[in-house]
């Protein structure tokens, strides 16, 4: 009975041909539809605080300045109606939370005003970084010795005397204020800080942010120094991402410094290594109805638990940040900055394929 053997061949085929289509057609989708619902996510989290931009606080409109430049980048190849409605939100928002804050932190305002100027973070943004490292190895060995450099101050003996795991917070703030500074008067006590070796955590992080602003001061741009910096956000992010992997984000303040690391190595060249499936789908979760992030009670139970010694520097155990603030819906300013960054950074990695 060749026949029916033959019919049996053809129906066969047939399924094979529907199956094949059915996963080229799958393939195609997901992440199509995985980048709406990012999109989507953005879009909620910048109405929000487009809402409440009087609650918004300096932090903040930095975030959003790093995430306005991405999508300007974005959309030079990338035009379709979501990205162009995605940007012109987040420059609406911008624009009506400046006079605010400008107004009520004055001070801390025309410190770093720098930071939310236009111009400021399209050349901070990296398409790719240097291969991170696998494996866990000696932080920043030796690289201080390549800062002692007249225009820089004198660098410091050894980096003994700084906690590892702990930051002032007024004193990074005065480090930053430095690097945006047009001479190149750094001191040896911000180059100790920011040069200690081994941090985890949100002095992690903090360290990244300021070599990120570092890459634009003049100490850098017109000395060649760009190869060191890049090393450095390399170390940073590769212990960041060993990091992330490895540690439960449990806790209200834990979700925090998770998306605030995604954030910081996206803008560093690192946004593809950072937006795994299972983490994105961890930010997505996270969102309130409301378009915002984070818990205010349970922040503020979470930051009881500190002591005051605790509760004003980054720490890596507890995470706690002293800049938060709360906002309507019991929502949090900082939380939701950054993970509109963070969201940001998965975008991306939507819409640019690697280089490599």
């Amino acid at each position: 009975m060749p026949w029916k053997f033959t019919f049996l061949l053809l129906i066969l085929s047939a399924m094979l041909i529907s199956a094949a289509s059915f996963l080229e057609t799958t393939n195609q989708e997901q992440p199509n539809t995985l980048r709406k619902r990012i999109a989507s996510a953005i879009k909620s989290a910048t109405e929000y605080m487009r809402a409440n931009y009087d609650h918004l606080n300096l932090d903040a409109v930095i975030g959003l300045r790093i995430v306005q430049a991405q999508l300007e980048q974005l959309r030079a190849e990338d035009k379709t109606r979501e990205t162009v409605e995605l940007l012109s939100l987040v420059s609406e928002t911008i624009e009506v939370a400046i006079p605010e804050v400008a107004s009520y932190e004055h001070v801390y305002y025309e410190k770093l005003r720098r930071l939310i100027a236009v111009d400021f973070w399209p050349s901070v943004i990296e398409r790719d970084g240097p291969e991170l490292r696998a494996k866990e190895g000696e932080f920043m060995n030796g690289v201080l010795d390549l800062f002692t450099f007249p225009d820089l101050g004198d660098a410091p003996d050894d980096t003994e005397d700084v906690p590892s795991e702990l930051f002032d917070e007024d004193s990074s703030d005065m480090c930053i204020e430095e690097a945006l500074r047009s001479s190149c008067n750094i001191s040896s006590s911000c180059l100790q800080m920011m040069m200690a070796p081994d941090v985890r955590g949100y002095s992690a992080t903090h360290q990244l942010y300021y070599f990120l602003i570092l890459s634009q001061s003049t100490c850098v741009t017109t000395s060649g120094r760009f190869g060191i910096i890049a090393d450095l956000k390399k170390e940073l992010c590769s212990t960041i991402y060993m990091e992330t992997k490895s540690e439960p984000v449990q806790t209200d303040i834990e979700q925090d410094l998770f998306m605030e690391q995604v954030a910081f190595c996206g803008l560093a060249g690192y946004f593809r290594q950072f937006s795994r499936i299972d983490w994105v789908e961890r930010i997505l979760g996270w969102q309130r109805p409301a378009g915002c992030y984070g818990q205010a009670n349970s922040f503020l139970q979470e930051l009881r638990l500190l002591n005051d010694r605790e509760r004003f520097r980054r720490e890596t155990k507890v995470r706690a940040k002293r800049e938060e603030r709360l906002m309507p819906q019991e929502c949090l300013c900082h939380r939701t900055t950054v993970a509109l960054m963070a969201l940001v950074q998965n975008y991306r990695a939507q819409i640019q394929p690697s280089d490599l």
